[in-house]
């Protein structure tokens, strides 16, 4: 926690990354537990199809690491290395897969966690209020289903809370 009195700081000079683009947008803007890592989507196309960076908020360098084509949702899981992302069926863009990546590894190599094959359900990922949960999301018109996953064993399966049942809507927080 900063104290009141500490000076404002600049963590993403978003003009400032937009200078050399026509069309610059970011989203997803999302820090780690400890509060050392930013992660966020940025767009270059205006086309909602984000290329995932991280930068080390204490040092102000940006990690090497750029995941290409998410969909604009990250969930830091509590060990602060572990990242959850969604990314979009390359045709339709519709947010299908959720994926796990861990800081350091090539992301051609991370986990597919859960990969929603009805068309009419985009899937979503965040953390819970309480810092406790990773939730999977998958959401139709007038249907959800959500999964959980424990932020202190990222690498555990998922737990569905209560499976979709159509006209049934629900959420998690």
């Amino acid at each position: 926690h900063l104290a009141e009195d500490a000076p404002d700081q600049v963590i993403l000079d978003v003009d400032e990354l937009a200078r050399d683009h026509e069309f610059y947008t970011v989203t997803g803007l999302t820090v780690s537990t400890d509060g050392h890592l930013l992660a966020y989507g940025e767009d270059t196309l205006s086309r909602e199809i984000y290329t995932l960076r991280i930068r080390n908020l204490k040092t102000g360098q940006w990690l090497d690491e750029a995941i290409e084509n998410t969909a604009g949702d990250y969930a830091w899981a509590n060990d602060n290395r572990t990242l959850f992302y969604v990314t979009g069926d390359p045709v339709t863009l519709r947010p299908d897969r959720i994926y796990r990546h861990r800081l350091g590894d090539d992301p051609a190599n991370d986990q597919l966690v859960y990969h929603e094959t009805d068309p009419g359900f985009s899937v979503s990922v965040e953390k819970s209020r309480d810092d406790r949960w990773i939730i999977l999301g998958a959401s139709a018109t007038l249907s959800d289903e959500f999964w959980l996953i424990g932020a202190d064993v990222p690498d555990e399966k998922p737990r569905c809370i209560l499976a979709r049942r159509p006209g049934h809507e629900y959420t998690v927080e």
